[in-house]
């Protein structure tokens, strides 16, 4: 019985350190403006379109993908904005 009481406890830690750690990820663009968070992001965003559609075509999919993504009905509450892009 106590084996069993220790990794219960033993597990909630992990599962707090799990939802501690994607509050931190949240946060990392937390009170951003949508232009600020462009601005951040979009060369990150131009490289990862770049490898899926070729340098081409990869500013405008990437500008796309970007727009819809912001004017989505979630975009509101979406915590982290980054990986939503």
């Amino acid at each position: 019985m106590g084996h069993d009481l220790f990794e219960n406890i033993l597990e909630e830690c992990q599962w707090d350190q799990r939802a501690a750690a994607s509050k931190i990820v949240m946060s990392e663009d937390w009170g951003l403006s949508d232009e600020s968070l462009y601005v951040k992001h979009s060369d990150a965003l131009i490289r990862y379109a770049t490898t899926i559609v070729g340098p081409a075509d990869a500013e405008d999919v990437m500008i796309d993908g970007v727009l819809s993504a912001m004017r989505s009905r979630s975009w509101a509450t979406v915590d982290n904005r980054k990986a939503y892009l």
